[in-house]
């Protein structure tokens, strides 16, 4: 055995998943990652989980991305269109608001990051990784029936959590040696009942997502924040949905130093 060969060092790859407003747990996953020195080298996100990578991609603190969401609401990231016949909503305000932080061409990118999509015309999972990040971001959110397609070198994408919610595969296409998903929508009974027409069409299309994942063993280290009991739709429970990323990655914080030695 050669042991004066250099071993490669490891590269830690991030995949966010998708889960509306439970995309917020990412944030505080990302918090306790910063503070530990436990950075990523990539990141790869689906739906609301290509907002909070691009983000953190473009060089915003976890802490800053937390001020931002906290300001969210639905009348700044969507509008109405009343094209009943396409879609209900557009999402330029959310896309006015992305460029103004930071969202330019994925050059610009202080990190390594994809943003994942589903093309509606043969139904693969598409990678986003160049060009325009915030437009990359309009794909991989672009709920069909609630907001537009994203027309793109021939392909009509929506949402990348129709296909890959949790894109281990398209982190270790970046490199990853070492890959950690953040599942934003575990598995389980939802505490509270709604009539919302809104929050049931979200319910029961997480139903068969959550049915597509990739299996925990496709991960070295699976974080899942204990948030079953909260909305995918209520914006005072985003304080919450923080917090509880952050205390699920204090649960893996031992196990991700030891492996990663950082």
């Amino acid at each position: 055995m050669d042991y004066d060969r250099e071993v490669a060092p490891t590269v830690f790859g991030l995949a966010l998943s998708g889960g509306v407003l439970r995309g917020a747990a990412h944030v505080g996953v990302l918090k306790v990652l910063d503070r530990e020195g436990l950075r990523p080298d990539c990141i790869a996100g689906s739906s609301a989980g290509a907002i909070v990578g691009a983000l953190y991609a473009a060089g915003l603190p976890p802490d800053e991305i937390h001020r931002q969401v906290r300001d969210f609401r639905w009348t700044s990231l969507a509008r109405p269109t009343w094209k009943l016949w396409s879609n209900l909503l557009d999402l330029e305000p959310l896309i006015r608001r992305l460029r103004h932080l930071g969202l330019a061409d994925f050059r610009d990118l202080r990190l390594r990051f994809a943003a994942v999509a589903c093309d509606l015309i043969s139904g693969r999972s598409v990678t986003l990784d160049s060009g325009d990040v915030a437009e990359a971001v309009r794909a991989s959110i672009a709920v069909p029936a609630l907001f537009p397609p994203v027309e793109r070198d021939g392909c009509q994408l929506v949402d990348g959590g129709i296909v890959n919610d949790l894109p281990a595969d398209v982190v270790r296409a970046m490199g990853a040696t070492y890959v950690a998903g953040v599942d934003a929508l575990p598995l389980g009974q939802v505490a509270c009942r709604s009539n919302h027409l809104i929050e049931v069409l979200f319910r029961s299309r997480y139903l068969s997502i959550k049915a597509n994942h990739p299996p925990p063993e496709a991960f070295d280290c699976l974080i899942v924040p204990e948030i079953e009991e909260c909305s995918l739709l209520d914006f005072a429970e985003l304080d919450l949905l923080v917090r509880r990323g952050e205390e699920a990655a204090e649960r893996v914080v031992g196990q991700l130093h030891g492996d990663l030695g950082r």
